[in-house]
């Protein structure tokens, strides 16, 4: 076997990685990846940059350290791909701390399938293992430098051209939806973020915005509705409106929100396109407290949490003067998506977390608390 086994076999180790990746992300839509010639360019030329440094150093431990990163990325993104059909955005993985509270979601989307990603990983390293400090003369690492520089500008070179002769790269990764990722890797997915963030309002789009609001703006009144004092607005996370009003064995599954839809204050709307991004359920309280959408890239309350929001509670608390009082109340931590921030920016008062609730009962497969009621400093009026 030759000396550069090394750079070879840990270059093809990540292309097939790569691939792996396609292969379980694409299982659950489509393979229209695997149908474009810069989808092998792009991980072609994303594997022998990261083999490069071998040629010139023969050490296994750069090459396990890359390869265990690389499966620690790629098996994160296919498993929020399971749950939100999207990689992660680039702002995501500065809120790791998020997980926290989750983590029996988190297991649930281990596969078995995700463990090949690090099996390859050891057999890279198991089969290099006699030749990870050999070797090899100035003009052989010279020669395997040029093939290795020479691969990578062929690929780079025919991506761009591929890309650029179907629009562009912002069009060409926009026409591709769910297998962009596939077929742009995990990278271009962070590229694309990158250059949608990067970009200006220009006139012209400031123009078109202006229009279709003149166009769109109409009044709705809400008429046959009792005034009432008070305002309660209930997100409930990841529940689905098909369990309402339905009996199960003769007994209703929410029997109280039933009830609610019944009163003449409700204002009930089961027809409704979801507008949350990315996993991003802080986008709830952004479409319900403000009437706005969600930004394209990031979390508004990480990105803009001091932004003057219109809202429903200043709404409110302009129409009820002094004596309107705003409270926010949330089963987790204020620092989560920070709510705290963005409680304050929507104009509520105060925000109770966590914290403020007497936990009296553990409940469920794993466990967890159930809130059962206020600590005594949440006021009664």
């Amino acid at each position: 076997m030759k000396r550069w086994s090394l750079p070879v076999a840990l270059a093809v180790c990540i292309f097939l990685k790569f691939i792996l990746f396609d292969v379980i992300w694409s299982s659950d839509t489509t393979f229209q990846s695997f149908s474009q010639p810069e989808s092998y360019l792009i991980k072609g030329a994303i594997a022998l940059l990261l083999a490069f440094p071998t040629v010139f150093f023969r050490s296994r431990w750069y090459a396990g350290i890359v390869c265990f990163l690389l499966d620690i990325l790629l098996v994160a993104n296919l498993m929020y791909w399971r749950t939100y059909y999207t990689a992660i955005p680039w702002n995501s993985y500065f809120l790791a701390g998020n997980l926290a509270d989750f983590m029996g979601s988190v297991y649930a989307s281990v596969r078995w399938c995700d463990g090949l990603f690090f099996a390859m990983t050891l057999g890279l390293l198991f089969y290099t293992s006699r030749y990870g400090d050999l070797l090899s003369s100035r003009s052989e690492t010279r020669c395997r430098a040029v093939w290795f520089a020479a691969g990578f500008l062929i690929c780079v070179v025919a991506t761009m051209g591929l890309t650029f002769a179907r629009g562009g790269f912002q069009r060409s990764y926009e026409k591709r939806n769910t297998c962009a990722t596939p077929t742009f890797t995990v990278f271009g997915t962070l590229c694309y973020e990158f250059v949608k963030e990067s970009m200006s309002i220009t006139p012209e789009i400031h123009s078109e915005i202006e229009r279709w609001l003149s166009a769109a703006s109409r009044s709705y009144p809400v008429s046959g509705v009792e005034h009432r004092r008070h305002c309660v607005v209930i997100l409930a996370e990841s529940f689905e409106g098909w369990m309402l009003e339905r009996n199960v064995e003769g007994k209703e599954v929410t029997p109280y929100l039933n009830r609610w839809l019944k009163d003449s204050c409700t204002l009930y709307a089961p027809r409704v396109q979801t507008q949350v991004r990315g996993g991003r359920s802080i986008d709830a309280q952004l479409l319900v407290n403000t009437g706005l959408l969600p930004i394209a890239n990031g979390a508004y309350s990480i990105r803009f949490p001091n932004h003057r929001y219109p809202s429903l509670a200043k709404a409110l608390k302009q129409a009820c003067g002094e004596k309107g009082r705003m409270i926010g109340m949330t089963s987790d931590k204020r620092i989560v998506w920070n709510q705290q921030g963005v409680a304050m920016a929507f104009g509520f008062d105060r925000l109770y977390d966590e914290k403020s609730f007497t936990k009296e009962e553990r409940m469920g497969v794993r466990k967890g608390w159930a809130i059962i009621r206020f600590c005594n400093s949440v006021p009664r009026k």
